[in-house]
């Protein structure tokens, strides 16, 4: 019986940090969304191709115009990794979308027709290829499918910079290794 109390004590004990953390560490609500690769991959999980179109259409308008920018395609390459880049109409080099988010709107008027979600584009640097992250390099997912998304990874960057915050560890490298720093 003393052990069984005991036990409770110190799980009880464990769990308030941890409960006090997630209190004081997100000053947010999160969102729900959901994570894919494709347009297709949309589709088929939710059956809604009206919306997952929508919202990749709406992702790949966001990539044209916040993707991370970059002057060389070695330099988006070093922070995406090899075949990972393409070249944009205007000249910069950017990363391909790795997938999008359909995350839901939580302030939709449906009295003024507001569609109920917005598409996102999606990057892997080569550094974390595990997870998917916003063009203001927050992370959102490691996997497709369901996920809480903050309001700071919904969040367009004000302006695409180069290196978009994901070169810092290829930078390093390169500085390490007697190179300058890429970018454009």
């Amino acid at each position: 019986m003393a052990n069984s109390k005991r036990s409770r004590q110190v799980a009880l004990m464990l769990m308030a940090p941890a409960g006090s953390f997630l209190l004081h560490g997100c000053s947010e609500a999160p969102q729900e969304g959901m994570v894919f690769e494709s347009q297709e991959q949309c589709q088929r999980l939710t059956g809604n191709a009206a919306e997952c179109l929508d919202s990749y259409n709406e992702a790949l308008q966001a990539h044209q115009q916040s993707a991370p920018r970059y002057s060389s395609e070695q330099a988006c390459e070093t922070d995406f990794g090899a075949n990972r880049c393409e070249t944009t109409s205007g000249g910069w080099v950017t990363p391909l979308m790795a997938g999008f988010l359909m995350a839901k709107m939580l302030d939709v008027d449906f009295k003024k027709k507001k569609k109920p979600f917005l598409g996102k584009p999606l990057y892997k640097s080569r550094d974390d290829f595990s997870t998917f992250r916003s063009a203001a390099n927050v992370p959102v997912a490691r996997s497709t499918g369901p996920t809480q998304v903050s309001k700071s990874a919904l969040a367009t960057p004000s302006k695409s910079v180069s290196r978009g915050g994901f070169g810092m560890q290829a930078q390093k490298r390169a500085q390490s290794a007697g190179g300058g720093s890429y970018g454009g």
